[in-house]
Formats: structure tokens, C-alpha cells, sequence
């Protein structure tokens, strides 16, 4: 890849996690409001690790530091909460 595409794919994934912090933020009334539920949904730990260390590493490089990504590359799956909608 090169440089443009790298920059791009950081901008495209910082735009879905503000997204989804603005997502959330706005789930808060929801749950006040009694109309949110959470259920449980599996999650790749693996994805989720990696997208963290995409959005981390150009903070790394800025300070001159190494950001080193030490997980197993196996498909393990957590469950989480995740959030539905009552109408």
C-alpha cells in the first residue's frame, strides 16, 4: 500500500469510531428512557485487537515509537453486550 491509501484507510476508520462513540452516546438516553435492551452477540477479539492497533499505530510512529501487536492469530471469540433497539 502506499502512503495516500494508508492515510485514507486511517481517516475511514476514524470516522466509523467517532460514529460509533456519537452511536453510543446517543444509546445513553435510549437507556434512560427505557427503550434499550442489551443482548449478547459474539465478537472477534481478533479484529477488534487489530483495529485498535490500526487507529493506535500512526500515534506511535508520530512519537517515534514501535507498537508491537503480541496476540494469537487464532479465531478466538468473546461475547459481549451489544445493544438493541425497543420500539
Amino acid at each position: 500500500m502506499n502512503a495516500s491509501s494508508d492515510t485514507f484507510k486511517h481517516i475511514n476508520t476514524g470516522g466509523k469510531h467517532l460514529l460509533t462513540l456519537i452511536n453510543d452516546i446517543l444509546d445513553l438516553s435510549k437507556i434512560e428512557a427505557g427503550r434499550l435492551q442489551l443482548t449478547f452477540e459474539n465478537v472477534s477479539v481478533s479484529t477488534s485487537f487489530a483495529e485498535v492497533v490500526d487507529t493506535m499505530r500512526p500515534l506511535a510512529e508520530k512519537k517515534s515509537q514501535a507498537l508491537l501487536q503480541q496476540a494469537p492469530r487464532s479465531k478466538c471469540a468473546s461475547r459481549s453486550h451489544a445493544f438493541q433497539n425497543k420500539f
